[in-house]
C-alpha cells in the first residue's frame, strides 16, 4: 500500500509522457521560448521559467544536503495513518469512522510520548 502522502496526488501526466486524466493534453514544448510559459488543467494553471544559474544552483545545493523524511516527520504516525485508511480504501470503514480511529490513536501516542 502506498503511504498517504502518495495516495492522493494527482498525476495528469503518465511516464511516457501522455495525460491520463480526462481533457488534459501535454504541453506542446517543455521549455518556454521566451523563457517563460505556462501549463493548465480546467481552471488549474502553473506559469513556470528557465531558471537563472542563480537558481540552478540554489537547487543543486539543496539537494545535496537533503535527507530523506517521512511526510509527516514521524514515522508512528504515518503508520497509524495508513493502517487505519486501508479500511476505507477496502470500503469497510466511513471516512468519517477511520478519521475518528486516526485522531483517537495519533492523540494517545502524542500524550504517551511528550
Amino acid at each position: 500500500m502506498l503511504p498517504p502522502s502518495l495516495m492522493f496526488r494527482a498525476a495528469p501526466k503518465n511516464f511516457f509522457g501522455g495525460c491520463s486524466a480526462p481533457g488534459s493534453s501535454p504541453p506542446e514544448s517543455v521549455l518556454p521560448e521566451d523563457g517563460t510559459s505556462s501549463i493548465s488543467y480546467g481552471d488549474w494553471e502553473y506559469s513556470y521559467h528557465i531558471p537563472t544559474q542563480e537558481e540552478v544552483a540554489t537547487l543543486k545545493e539543496l539537494i545535496s544536503v537533503a535527507e530523506p523524511s517521512s511526510a509527516t516527520g514521524n514515522d508512528e504516525i504515518t503508520n497509524i495513518i495508513t493502517e487505519e485508511a486501508e479500511a476505507f480504501f477496502k470500503g469497510q470503514k466511513s471516512v468519517a469512522d477511520v478519521a475518528k480511529i486516526i485522531q483517537g490513536r495519533v492523540q494517545v501516542y502524542v500524550n504517551e510520548n511528550r
